[in-house]
């Protein structure tokens, strides 16, 4: 689901293992970087796909990628392979999560659209921005923004213990 996708903790329930919890920083789940400007902005509402097009990461890049996740595209709009295109009922009954999206990142609408459709599912969910920051800046910057780098690390172990 993620640049980074973490599962806490996982446990026995019915015979299966399931994670009590995901935690998703920057998530990539919509597939969509190859679509028109038009289509990122109006249909989809993604302006993140425009706007930070290029910053560290691009829609270029990351539409080489889905296509290697997806060679045909197939799975385009397949909600198990992309999650931003989930329904309500697609989403009810997952574990909580926590979405942590940045300010200048490509992905940042597709985590904050994600995060919205989990509270609209009555998913518990908890969701951070980190201004200022690009892809991953946090953890890439971290000498030089220890203060954001430490209060990421914080809330995610705040989320592992509520969960």
């Amino acid at each position: 689901m993620g640049t980074q996708t973490h599962f806490y903790p996982w446990v026995p329930m019915g015979g299966k293992f399931k994670p009590l919890g995901v935690c998703a920083s920057v998530p990539y789940i919509s597939g969509a970087y190859g679509a028109s400007r038009e289509s990122k902005l109006h249909e989809l509402r993604l302006p993140s796909l425009v706007e930070c097009d290029g910053y560290i990461m691009s829609c270029a890049n990351s539409s080489l990628n889905a296509r290697l996740y997806d060679p045909d595209g197939v799975h385009a709009r397949n909600p198990l392979a992309w999650p931003f295109w989930a329904g309500e009922g697609d989403l009810r009954g997952l574990p909580p999560h926590m979405i942590i999206t940045s300010e200048l990142d490509l992905l940042r609408d597709e985590g904050n659209a994600y995060f919205r459709k989990l509270v609209g599912a009555e998913v518990r969910a908890v969701g951070r921005v980190n201004l200022g920051m690009k892809h991953m800046g946090e953890l890439s910057y971290r000498h030089a923004v220890p203060d954001m780098y430490l209060d990421n690390l914080w809330a995610v172990r705040k989320f592992v213990d509520w969960v």
